[in-house]
């Protein structure tokens, strides 16, 4: 009850302010960070937590509990927010050892209850400093690849270290010309490109040489391809998540204890595209259709509009590519994380929630609840026809929800309601074999 006190005063508080401060209703008001700590944290730091205290003046800052939007250190975003007491912010951060040192300003950020926000700041707060003179560490090993003549392939590493970092791409260890990113790739390749692939990573430190990767030219065996594994690693009982177990213990043989090919992404340079390094697809970063770089329900489409949608891709060359494709249930499920938590049901915010995907190399938001949606309206189209209907008869398409796991047929035309069905949409391009069965009649 005392706590409900509290933020009903808050609401009063803050709705007084709002009716008189042209600031708040424009749609921001910024009060001051009077203290934080620690102050600063060389390059490579990760895991930091940072609290921050918050000045009491008008509007104060909402009571313990009430969830910042976001904290900020220049642009990089914190992450476990923590808002223990009213004037008191916590945050953990992870900095980079490419971040440039130097002070950064500091923002946290509330959502004020009659629209806007309020802003709690401070000028060059935070310094970040040279981190320590480190050599290269791989972090991401280039991957095997079996491609038709004539089809791209592209391998990608990824590496830690004191910047700058230098890349040279070896093929049977003998250096490639011009091959100076963390990223080589093929256009169209030759029989005369089968090899083994690596890369040498370098700085003023020390060097690291990745592991190598072999490049088959032909087709595999007829009906296969490269399965990623679903990212659980964690064991359960009947009820909870427990010790994995031993050989012979109850509840041995999770899927947990067996290892398949790793998930494994790298970003290109523009951050336009992602390479899965297991699969070989490239996919779009974001499902920001619309470009306006807010990822929201304005993004989704219907099934008509995504006809479409890779046809304006190919045009722009987005990426660098002009052969973008509505993918299969197979290439989109492809990138399913199965350590995401189902939130079905849950009417909380979304901080804290885990989709099922890789937030680190994809963009993704939870579903708009401020405009009627569910917390799980995170649904993507697939180009694959759902057998059979469902929702009133209505035909349908087999989608992915990357809120709760799920994969199931959504109403192609029709939704609830009458209105036409939308869904977010992300494009994808290369390895047209990926997902395609080929089946023998055994004759019996």
């Amino acid at each position: 009850m005392a706590a409900m006190t509290l933020v009903s005063r808050w609401i009063r508080l803050a709705a007084i302010f709002l009716s008189v401060s042209a600031g708040a209703v424009m749609g921001q008001e910024a009060n001051q960070i009077t203290a934080i700590s620690p102050t600063f944290a060389p390059q490579g730091t990760t895991g930091l937590l940072v609290s921050f205290t918050l000045d009491t003046d008008v509007p104060p800052a909402p009571p313990a509990g009430i969830m910042p939007t976001s904290v900020t250190i220049g642009t990089l975003a914190g992450s476990s927010l923590t808002h223990a007491s009213q004037y008191q912010v916590s945050a953990v951060f992870d900095i980079p050892q490419g971040e440039p040192a130097g002070a950064k300003d500091v923002v946290v950020a509330f959502p004020l209850p009659q629209g806007g926000t309020l802003l709690f700041s401070m000028n060059s707060g935070f310094t970040v400093t040279p981190g320590a003179d480190l050599p290269p560490t791989i972090t991401q090993h280039p991957q095997s690849r079996t491609v038709p003549p004539g089809e791209s392939v592209t391998f990608a590493v990824a590496a830690t270290g004191t910047p700058p970092l230098e890349y040279q791409w070896q093929k049977d260890q003998s250096d490639i010309d011009a091959a100076t990113d963390s990223i080589y790739h093929i256009e169209s390749v030759v029989e005369g490109d089968a090899g083994n692939y690596r890369c040498v990573v370098s700085n003023d430190f020390g060097t690291a040489t990745s592991n190598e990767a072999v490049l088959t030219v032909g087709f595999g065996p007829a009906g296969t391809y490269p399965i990623v594994d679903t990212g659980q690693d964690a064991c359960y009982n009947a009820s909870v998540e427990i010790t994995c177990p031993a050989p012979g213990q109850p509840f041995y043989g999770q899927d947990a204890q067996y290892e398949g090919n790793p998930p494994s992404y790298a970003v290109s340079g523009d951050g336009l595209t992602v390479l899965d390094n297991v699969t070989g697809l490239t996919w779009q970063r974001t499902p920001d259709t619309n470009g306006d770089g807010d990822l929201d329900s304005d993004d989704k489409m219907t099934w008509t509009e995504i006809q479409d949608y890779p046809g304006v891709l190919n045009a722009q060359v987005f990426g660098g590519y002009d052969d973008w494709r509505l993918p299969t249930i197979k290439e989109l499920y492809s990138l399913i994380d199965f350590r995401g938590i189902d939130p079905s049901g849950y009417t909380g915010g979304t901080s804290g929630l885990v989709p099922f995907i890789d937030t680190e190399h994809f963009d993704f938001v939870y579903g708009d609840e401020s405009i009627g949606e569910r917390i799980i309206d995170a649904q993507y189209w697939s180009r694959t026809p759902y057998v059979g209907t469902t929702m009133g008869g209505a035909t349908t398409v087999f989608g992915v929800n990357f809120a709760d796991g799920r994969i199931k047929g959504y109403p192609r035309d029709t939704g609830p309601g009458g209105s036409p069905f939308t869904e977010f949409v992300r494009c994808v391009r290369g390895a047209v074999e990926y997902g395609v069965n080929s089946f023998l009649e055994n004759g019996d």
